[in-house]
């Protein structure tokens, strides 16, 4: 068990209408990465005796202090967060065109490649990417989605470079690995009947004549030498 964590705490007040003091330990199954209390996590409320509660003005005080720090925690956080463990199959593929698995998987490879930085997370950088794809919304108009600090200027700079990093790594290291002639084999476009198989089947098959005639060329001139 752990400390429960001033998210997890927010969670819990947020999805449960339930207050955590200060030092409320909690187990770490309950918890996503330690910070985050799991949405659908069930929190059993029967049997549950109610007592009469006397507080101090001093105990008064603290609990207003520490609801008035989760206010201010929601007012800094993200108006969208692609961490955010709660968000559906539908929210994904309204922001971003992909549903949530297809996004994991991207997000999985280029992962290892993406910088974590102060400005957004490594996740959120590659749903940047796709928002702009998606709805050609402006820089600045994402860099408000994200509640990206600083003034106008350096928010849309930070959200387009976000842009331009995962766009680059996409260049790099995810488009020819899955798309092009280079990713798929000869057996691989037999098997796919489509448009594009047809066209890989014919390319290959073009390009095995030319290595056959390069053959035959060099066949013939070793056997006038």
């Amino acid at each position: 068990m752990i400390v429960m964590p001033n998210s997890a705490r927010l969670d819990l007040l947020l999805i449960h209408r339930l207050y955590a003091p200060h030092g409320t330990r909690c187990c770490t199954s309950h918890l996503i990465n330690d910070l985050r209390l799991r949405p659908n996590e069930y929190v059993n409320m029967k049997d549950r005796l109610q007592f009469p509660t006397m507080l101090s003005p001093q105990e008064i005080q603290d609990l207003l202090n520490d609801i008035f720090s989760f206010f201010d925690a929601l007012r800094s956080s993200l108006r969208l967060d692609f961490d955010d463990p709660s968000l559906t199959n539908e929210d994904y593929e309204a922001w971003t065109g992909w549903y949530k698995e297809k996004f994991d998987e991207m997000f999985e490879e280029l992962s290892v490649y993406l910088r974590f930085s102060s400005n957004r997370t490594s996740r959120n950088a590659l749903a940047i990417f796709w928002i702009k794809i998606k709805t050609n919304l402006s820089f600045r108009q994402i860099d408000s989605l994200f509640n990206m600090y600083g003034n106008s200027n350096a928010r849309r700079l930070r959200a387009a470079a976000a842009f331009n990093a995962v766009r680059e790594l996409f260049i790099k290291y995810f488009v020819p690995k899955h798309l092009g002639i280079g990713h798929i084999t000869v057996d691989e476009s037999k098997r796919h009947n489509t448009d594009y198989s047809k066209v890989c089947r014919f390319i290959f098959s073009d390009n095995r004549r030319k290595n056959l005639n390069t053959h035959q060329c060099d066949d013939v001139l070793l056997d006038t030498n």
